[in-house]
Formats: structure tokens, sequence, C-alpha cells
């Protein structure tokens, strides 16, 4: 049995699935790229192969990071410097003909709509969005729709085009608050980097590095590898 996404196999129901197989005589393969769990569950079973993020850098999997730092221990203002870099940076790609999104990402709805409504909204000539999973269906499919045409070139974003939707033209990421664990940050980060379609660029990534909740998920990252 081969197991894909095989950081969920320390839940109660899918570990039961992997003992039967194991105690009919059958050998079970584990697959899984972000092998860490959020309730500190191990994985169990032997590593026959370990492929790091260097290896996959070095073979173009995953394209160069720009990292742009904001130092600003003042919440109510980091958010506006964050948005500015990110905008100066989408202008700066756009009139470099890469074919670049900007995603600003936020944490909660709330906030979400705040930094929708009193920052990003006002860059109109890049159509911006606020897309969250508390709107009409009908709405999301007309949103994504407009996205995916690249209608827009700033999306904010909640709850929303996480796994699964892949768009390569999202260049540009605004962090504005971080996912509560590595897990999700990882996957998220990486959607960034990828090198499929033409007229792109390096990744751009923007947060303010005296964020709490970026300096612990950043620490806990480089505890769990290096690269």
């Amino acid at each position: 049995m081969i197991v894909d996404e095989a950081h969920h196999i320390a839940a109660k129901t899918w570990k039961e699935i992997k003992l039967n197989f194991e105690v009919a005589g059958k050998s079970v393969l584990l697959f899984t790229a972000t092998p860490f769990r959020n309730d500190g569950g191990r994985i169990e079973g032997e590593t026959i192969y370990n492929y790091p993020l260097s290896l996959a850098q070095r073979d173009k999997y995953y394209e160069k990071i720009i990292f742009t730092p904001i130092v600003d221990f003042n919440p109510a203002t980091a958010d506006e410097k964050i948005a500015e870099k990110a905008i100066e940076t989408l202008k700066k790609d756009l009139e470099a003909r890469y074919d670049h999104i900007l995603m600003a990402r936020v944490d909660e709805r709330k906030k979400a709509e705040e930094v929708y409504e009193r920052i990003y909204k006002k860059y109109s000539e890049y159509s911006p969005v606020f897309i969250h999973s508390g709107i009409s269906k009908t709405l999301q499919r007309e949103i994504l729709e407009g996205i995916k045409k690249k209608r827009h070139r700033i999306i904010v974003c909640v709850d929303m085009l996480g796994e699964g939707f892949d768009l390569s033209q999202l260049k540009i990421c605004a962090i504005h608050e971080m996912h509560k664990n590595i897990t999700t940050s990882f996957q998220f980060i990486g959607r960034f980097t990828r090198t499929t379609g033409s007229n792109l660029g390096s990744t751009t990534i923007i947060a303010n590095i005296v964020d709490n909740s970026f300096k612990g998920v950043l620490s806990e990252l480089y505890h769990k590898d290096s690269d």
C-alpha cells in the first residue's frame, strides 16, 4: 500500500488501516512532502529517502525567493508598510513584463476586510479583490474565474485558494498574518515558488520580521530543516 500525504497517518483511522495491512504481511510505503504534524504525532517507519529543500532548489523545482523584511513594532502601521512594499514590487515586476499577481495573506476575516478596505482597495489600477469562504458560492466562482483569467493583480484572501489551487502567476506574497502552524505555512509559501509558466520572475515574500507569529514559525522551520 502506498500512502500519499502520509503526515496524516498518525491519525487514529489511518493508523488502524496501516496496522491492518502490516498484520496481513503487506508492505506500506509512506510519502509526504510535509513530514510535520501539528499535534507532534510521530510518523512511524524507516526513512528510505529524504529529498531536502536544497536539492529541490538545485533541481529547479522551486524558484529563488527574495525575502523583503519589514521592521515595525506597531501593528497599526506594519500592515501599511507591508502593503506599500508589496505594491512597489508588483509595479516593478509588471513594468519588467513579468506576469505576476500579488496575494495578501491575512488569518482572520475581520482584519482581512479592514486591510482590504483601508489599504489595498485604493489601488484600483490593479483591480484588487477580496475573497473568503463566507461569500456565496456563486460569487466565489465568479471571483475565482476572474483570478484565473488574470483580471485581478491583487488578491486579499482568507481560508481560500489553499491546497489544490495552482496559479503559477502568484509570485508576490504580502504576509500580514502567518498561519498558526508550520505545516500550513510551509505549504502556503511553497505555492509561490512554482517554476511552470512563462514570463515569470523570482518570488518575493514580504513580512514583518518582528511579528511574534512570524518569528515563531521561522524558528520552528529552521529547527526542522536548516535547508
